[in-house]
């Protein structure tokens, strides 16, 4: 509870919102209570390895044009995960060889380090951001309420000129999930309306229909091999569910996550 963390952690400042505001604008409240030169973005289902802060801190010291550099990502298990990923693009929604040929491209950099291409961004699971450069950019946009926050600030840093990199030698462990566990459909659900929004926001309308038509599509087949399987797999039959509830809420004309419909749908966040 907050209370908890302000009787143990009293150097750290606290802040509580009275609702569930998402990852976007609850980080920008972070920002601008902070006062350091970078500001350090963590998942609450991360965990931060000896020395990663100060090595990630010594990057961007050392690059003037770096705005933001992510470390390096390991499961629970050790394996590396990807610390960087593609942008949304309706040509790599539709068409999934496209999609991976370009990740496996991307692969080097997300899970060894390095300058990130054209095309990719930053994951925000944990990232390190110069303030100079967060706050050029305009920080996070509040519009997107879950996912794709960190896509659209790396955008946004990339055209004001930045460069976006991944730190080799700076390590977090990430269990993955921990936010969303609780509300799997929900967070399938907005992870699609985010996407879409982002590419609405930035590539205009047409990108985001073509999008919708490929999550939509990828829905239909993932939910119809689920099914086939899901009288022997108790774990499909979860997987199911969940495509089935995405499904719905495309078919009810994607009801925003305040209204009555999508609550007795998915659940609700502020519960």
């Amino acid at each position: 509870t907050a209370e908890e963390v302000r009787r143990r952690f009293p150097e750290a400042a606290v802040i509580r919102s009275r609702e569930n505001c998402g990852f976007g604008r609850a980080c920008n409240l972070g920002a601008a209570a902070a006062t350091g030169r970078a500001l350090f973005l963590l998942n609450s289902d991360a965990l931060v390895t000896e020395g990663c802060i100060e090595t990630l801190l010594a990057e961007l010291d050392a690059d003037e044009k770096l705005g933001a550099v992510a470390p390096r990502i390991a499961g629970a298990d050790g394996r590396p995960q990807m610390s960087a990923e593609l942008l949304p693009d309706p040509l790599a929604d539709l068409f999934g060889p496209v999609r991976r040929r370009r990740r496996q491209r991307l692969r080097p950099v997300a899970e060894r380090g390095g300058l990130l291409p054209p095309g990719a961004y930053l994951g925000g699971a944990a990232l390190m951001v110069r303030r100079t450069a967060f706050q050029e950019a305009g920080g996070f946009d509040e519009r997107l309420y879950f996912y794709h926050e960190d896509a659209d600030l790396s955008m946004r840093l990339a055209a004001a000129g930045w460069r976006l990199g991944v730190c080799g030698r700076a390590v977090v462990v990430h269990l993955g999930g921990g936010s969303a566990r609780a509300m799997k459909a929900a967070a399938s659900v907005e992870m699609v309306r985010s996407r879409l929004q982002l590419l609405r926001l930035r590539r205009g309308g047409a990108a985001a229909c073509l999008s919708a038509v490929a999550c939509l599509a990828g829905h239909l087949r993932r939910a119809a091999a689920a099914a086939f399987v899901a009288p022997i797999s108790p774990r499909r039959r979860q997987r199911l569910r969940e495509r089935a509830l995405v499904l719905a809420w495309f078919a009810l004309g994607m009801p925003p996550r305040t209204s009555p419909l999508y609550r007795r749908l998915l659940g609700d966040w502020d519960g």
